[in-house]
C-alpha cells in the first residue's frame, strides 16, 4: 500500500506544483525581455499616429517581433512594487492589449496585488500569432493605481505550450489521494504493532 501512496504522491507532485512551476517559470524559450518604465497619457506608435489614453496613464509601447512559427506565443509581466507602502485597498488594475497591425490579438484584463518591496508576476494566456509581423505590446492602467509601482518587465516567451488548467486540479487530488492513503497505511501499521 505504500508503494502506492508514493506513486500517487509523486504523480501528484509532478501534476500539481509541478505542472503550475513549469506553465509559470520555464513554458517556452525566451526571446525577449524589456522593462517598462515611462508612462504617459499619450504616445507616439511607430507609424507615427498618436494613442491618447484620456484620464489614465500608459506604459510606453513595445514592439515586439512575432512569428506564426514560433507559436504559441506566452507574455510574462512583473510587476516590482515600491518599498514604500501606498494605499492598502484594492489592487492595481491594467488592460494589456497586442495589436497585429491595427486589431487586438489579445486583449486582457489583469489585476496586481502585492505588499510593498514585492514582486508580482501575471502569466497572460498564451497568444495564437498569425502574421509574421512587428506586433504592439501597450499596458494601460485602469482607475487610480492605489500601490506604486518601482517598474514593470515584460517577457516575452515563444514557442510555449497551452496550458492545461484542470492539469493541476487532477494533480492536487492524486497528492491528496497519496497523503490519505499514507497516512491510513501508518495508522493501520501502528494498530496491527499494538
Amino acid at each position: 500500500m505504500r508503494i502506492a501512496a508514493a506513486i500517487l504522491v509523486i504523480l501528484g507532485l509532478l501534476f500539481g506544483p509541478g505542472y503550475y512551476l513549469y506553465s509559470q517559470y520555464f513554458n517556452g524559450r525566451l526571446s525577449a525581455r524589456v522593462e517598462l518604465t515611462e508612462r504617459a497619457e499619450r504616445w507616439m506608435l511607430p507609424d507615427g499616429t498618436i494613442q491618447r489614453f484620456p484620464g489614465r496613464l500608459a506604459y510606453r509601447p513595445v514592439e515586439v517581433s512575432l512569428h506564426p512559427d514560433r507559436n504559441l506565443a506566452l507574455f510574462v509581466l512583473a510587476f516590482d512594487m515600491a518599498a514604500e507602502a501606498g494605499a492598502d485597498t484594492g489592487e492595481n488594475r491594467y488592460q494589456v492589449t497586442l495589436f497585429d497591425m491595427d486589431r487586438p490579438a489579445l486583449q486582457h484584463e489583469i489585476q496586481v496585488h502585492a505588499a510593498a518591496g514585492k514582486t508580482s508576476r501575471v502569466v497572460l494566456p498564451p497568444v495564437t500569432v498569425r502574421s509574421p509581423l512587428q506586433h504592439l505590446f501597450i499596458l494601460e492602467e485602469l482607475g487610480t493605481t492605489p500601490r506604486p509601482v518601482q517598474r514593470v518587465r515584460l517577457e516575452l516567451r515563444e514557442n510555449a505550450e497551452p496550458y492545461v488548467k484542470p492539469l493541476i486540479s487532477v494533480g492536487a487530488g492524486l497528492l491528496l489521494a497519496g497523503i490519505v492513503l499514507l497516512a491510513y497505511d501508518v495508522i493501520t501499521g501502528q494498530r496491527q504493532r499494538r
